[in-house]
């Protein structure tokens, strides 16, 4: 508050009363009714817990003797902004310590309590915030004439203030944090009112004050009447309570003797923010002191392990919490003396915002990983202990911050720029995440070129907004770099210095960090041990495809970065030419037996694959009831032939659903990095399997961007003549309606184009049609009408979506229904495998979401499908397939001859649970653990392990033979 300058010597003083106030903090969080083995140790920490109460109390001394300070502060609304600014300050700093170096969940009370200094009776800053809020004004009236009266009402006041408490002890004890707040202030009168006059104790005010003393006990005694009084009960009595008892002591043996607290004085203005700082961090509702305790400390083994554990423990989170207070508290201290006065150029100003934007962003980035619902993130923490991962977090961030400063050379202008890039990819990675369940991946940065089509699909108002702010931040950092007159802050050697560093130090990790490629046994992690350095940091890469846990569990950065580097597979045991050869003979010889129950082939059949977009019938949701079943046709058509489709994707993962039914490869095979082969792996083969290849005539229609996920360079290497799009195909869709007032192609136009094909071109072909008329967003008056009868137990916005949606595949119903009904009366032969990709990403339950979502895990990856055929064809048909074995079983249903490859898969989606994710799923949709495959299916499974590598990754062994071949 003052401006003084800091020497060594405040230094003893700062540590000292944070160092006290973090103990107290510490101590007041832990709940030891069911260690009381412990003895000594419970004792002591009980005993820390007076430290704060304490604290509080000397800052209210520490006021009263500095009271020249606060009486020239009473008339300036600049003071009391200031103090409102200090407190809010601390609030923001608190959480943001919580989310990124302490790990601490940020629940929703936990958020409210920080800011609830302000007005919640119970918080321990209450009195505080208040005390100094209040302390211009109370000094200002004592500073009278009436000295002599003053002091006479001070103490008896004091007397009167203990029968107040005592009496509310049995009455109203939710309200004793008011009379803290009065307390304080007492402490605060008697302090200057003792210190500016000299005042020298009569009889009758020491009567009194030991009048105050007594009661004060009797109080003590009051509020554990029930329990037995002993000396080692004083290490169980209520600490702020019992502080009362101390403090009125030091109070009168202390501050009648102005030369021991003259140091006090002299050392005011950082000592008292800092203590200030201690309590704030320290709020055991919401504090880092609470957190790093709960987080890195557990009690059972403190209490019952040996003496050293004990103390090591105890003096390594007191000692780093105290630290860290000290440090961040004198930057912000001499840096606010500075911004005060709009010193623009002050170092200590231009430090006090680095080391705060930096722990800030990497926040931002992590609430954005759970669309910035930070109440949430409690139900999300892991309790292996990951502090170190985060802090490597925050340090690749700041190298990168300093990177992007030298790179800029203007201070200011670039922590704008950083704070924009920031404030973006949260946006991005919260519009991802709530349509997607998916956080901004490094494959999306090569999705820029189709930002048009992006925004749309997001809303155009939330960017508009968006970019606003943005030119507000950007305007203001100008203004700031032009008053500070700031020029140049690098010489050009040392630019370049930081800049190759930077490279060098993101290019180490980005080699460094451990495969993330899979075991075969589903559902284990990927193995670090290798790599001992990141394994004793807690680095945990799942083995399991979830991005989210992946990001949440090791930070953004480190999430990041672990996919830059993509690696398609690892080598599988055994794999070799001659483990290659006796695949493609064992093969050979099943195909051989396949085909010879089998008559007709591809090449003179038509086949359409139809990637329905989000189609998954909502009534399987748990919580949702609808009144009629929204798409009555396609389910009729799936008991003929079809069922579930157990699908690796939630609310997005098209192209990876498109390419496994194309492909027969199988994600599950491919390393955790291998995000989408349309981008990372197709562009570096010459040849991928398809199902495609019998054909001589073959295109794609998708009515939107060829742009998205590469799809164009990857279905012309597929072998697909045209490409019909929207935008930048090589054809352009001939029908492109829309129902309503939606942005996308309906299923009805889009179908109109695939019969126009058929009409064309009356030979056998392939098409492959991905619709757009479901996709998000499920905006209100998307159409004409929405669906009725809806009834659930999710959120409001959840449910209005679902309306929307439903409606939607009302008219997918109809559209499908008159599209089969054309495709039936035509006299070649056609085979239609109709499914839908993925859930849409709505859901979400007013209450236990995150439970909810979890333990309904495997619906919300179940879709719909159905192969039909309109000619006589056997009856083929899984409850449960993943998307891998759509081309075998068409080829099973159209009694079509197989090459060794599909010979292979036939087996797979025949013998074999459907698997995705890492995971299986039986006939009935449920999970089922690995250890329940079979000896034979284990070995199918690994002999498609590696076919798929040696024909991704591999020496392409099976590429010179005819494994891959379809019979004429």
């Amino acid at each position: 508050m003052h401006n003084s300058k800091i020497s060594i010597k405040q230094l003893p003083w700062l540590v000292l009363f944070t160092f006290l106030t973090v103990m107290g903090n510490a101590s007041q969080i832990v709940n030891f009714t069911l260690t009381a083995t412990a003895g000594l140790r419970v004792r002591f920490l009980n005993l820390s817990g007076w430290f704060q109460p304490v604290a509080m109390l000397v800052l209210a001394v520490i006021v009263g003797i500095n009271s020249e300070y606060f009486l020239s502060q009473y008339r300036k609304i600049t003071y009391y902004l200031s103090v409102i600014a200090f407190f809010i300050f601390y609030a923001v700093f608190s959480l943001i310590l919580n989310i990124s170096i302490v790990v601490g969940p940020a629940t929703k009370a936990k958020l409210i309590n920080l800011f609830g200094c302000f007005y919640q009776i119970d918080n321990p800053l209450f009195a505080t915030f208040w005390l100094l809020l209040l302390a211009p004004v109370l000094l200002y009236f004592l500073n009278t004439r009436h000295q002599v009266h003053l002091k006479r009402a001070l103490v008896s006041f004091g007397v009167l203030f203990s029968l107040i408490q005592l009496v509310l002890t049995f009455r109203q004890p939710q309200y004793l944090n008011y009379l803290n707040l009065i307390a304080l202030l007492f402490t605060l009168a008697v302090s200057y009112y003792l210190t500016k006059y000299q005042v020298k104790l009569t009889r009758y005010q020491f009567i009194l004050s030991i009048c105050y003393e007594v009661l004060i006990v009797i109080r003590l005694l009051a509020a554990y009447y029930l329990a037995p009084l002993s000396w080692t009960g004083l290490f169980t009595m209520p600490k702020v309570t019992s502080a009362w008892l101390i403090i009125a002591i030091i109070l009168l043996v202390l501050l009648s003797r102005k030369s021991i607290h003259s140091a006090v004085i002299s050392h005011f203005s950082l000592l008292f923010s800092t203590v200030l700082a201690a309590l704030t961090f320290g709020n055991q509702a919401g504090g880092i002191s609470h957190d790093w305790w709960m987080q890195g400390v557990k009690y059972s083994d403190i209490l019952t392990g040996s003496r050293g554990y004990f103390i090591g423990h105890l003096i390594w989170k007191l000692a780093s919490v105290t630290l860290l207070i000290v440090v961040i508290e004198t930057i912000r201290y001499l840096a606010a003396q500075d911004w005060s006065k709009l010193r623009w150029r002050s170092h200590w100003v231009q430090i006090a915002v680095s080391i705060l934007i930096v722990p800030a962003s990497f926040f931002i980035l992590q609430a954005s990983n759970f669309q910035f619902q930070l109440w949430s993130i409690a139900a999300y923490q892991d309790t292996t202990p990951v502090l170190l991962v985060l802090a490597l977090n925050i340090i690749l961030l700041e190298v990168f911050y300093w990177a992007l400063l030298a790179l800029i050379n203007r201070y200011w202008i670039g922590n704008g720029i950083y704070g924009i890039f920031i404030i973006i990819l949260a946006f991005a990675n919260d519009q991802k995440m709530l349509n997607r369940f998916e956080p901004i991946l490094p494959m999306d940065l090569q999705n820029i070129v189709i930002l048009p089509e992006l925004v749309k699909m997001i809303g155009t108002h939330l960017v508009i907004i968006l970019i606003a702010v943005l030119i507000v931040i950007m305007i203001g950092l100008f203004w700031i770099q032009h008053k500070s007159k700031l020029g140049k802050i690098f010489t050009w050697k040392s630019r370049l210095s930081i800049i190759l560093a930077g490279v060098a130090t993101f290019t180490f990790w980005i080699f460094f960090l451990p495969s993330l490629n899979p075991k075969w046994e589903a559902g284990k992690s990927a193995d670090i041990s290798s790599n001992k350095l990141m394994a004793k940091i807690n680095y945990a890469p799942d083995y399991i495809i979830d991005f989210q846990k992946h990001f949440r569990k090791n930070g953004e950065v480190l999430g990041f970065l672990s996919l830059v580097r993509v690696t398609t597979m690892d080598k599988p045991a055994n794999y070799s030419e001659a483990k290659m050869t006796q695949l493609a003979t064992k093969y050979q010889k099943l195909a051989k037996q396949i085909n010879k129950q089998r008559a007709k082939t591809l090449s003179k059949q038509t086949v359409i694959y139809v990637l329905s977009e989000s189609l998954a019938n909502p009534e399987r949701i748990p919580g949702v009831k609808l009144k009629q079943d929204p798409m009555p046709y396609i389910n009729s058509l799936k008991k003929q032939d079809g069922g579930l489709l157990y699908s690796l994707g939630y609310g997005g993962g098209t192209a990876n659903v498109e390419f496994e039914t194309l492909t027969s490869l199988s994600m599950n095979n491919f390393s955790y990095s291998m995000t989408i082969p349309y981008v990372f792996l197709v562009p570096k083969l010459d040849f991928t399997p398809t199902a495609i290849q019998s054909y001589s005539t073959k295109n794609a229609i998708h009515p939107y961007t060829a742009r998205t996920y590469s799809r164009s360079e990857a279905f012309k290497k597929f072998g697909f003549q045209d490409f019909y799009t929207r935008w930048y195909g090589t054809k352009t869709v001939k029908y492109d309606g829309a129902l309503g007032r939606s942005e996308f192609t309906s299923d009805s136009s889009s179908f109109k184009d695939v019969l126009e094909l058929l009409q064309e071109k009356k030979q056998s072909q392939f098409i492959q049609l991905s619709t757009m008329q479901n996709h998000m967003p499920y905006n209100q008056g998307t159409y004409d009408e929405t669906y009725t009868g809806l009834t659930s137990d999710l959120t409001k916005d959840s449910e209005d979506k679902l309306g929307v949606y439903t409606q939607g595949l009302k008219y997918t119903d109809e559209a499908v229904k008159e599209f089969i009904g054309k495709v039936s009366k035509m006299k070649r032969h056609v085979t239609v495998v109709f499914f839908g990709d993925h859930l849409p990403g709505f859901y979400e339950w007013q209450n236990g979401n995150s439970s909810k979502i979890s333990k309904y895990e495997n619906i919300l990856h179940q879709s719909d499908y159905f192969i039909y055929s309109n000619f006589k064809t056997k009856k083929v048909s899984r409850p449960v397939a993943s998307a891998n074995m759509f081309t075998p079983m068409m080829l099973e249903k159209t009694n079509s001859k197989v090459s060794p490859y599909y010979a292979m898969l036939t087996e797979i989606a025949k013998k074999t649970p459907a698997n995705e994710l890492g995971k299986y799923m039986d006939n009935s949709g449920k999970f089922i653990s690995d250890k329940k495959l079979t000896k034979t299916q284990k070995e199918i499974l690994r002999d498609y392990q590696l076919i798929q590598y040696d024909v991704t990754t591999g020496k392409k062994y099976l590429n010179k033979t005819n494994f891959y071949k379809m019979p004429k």
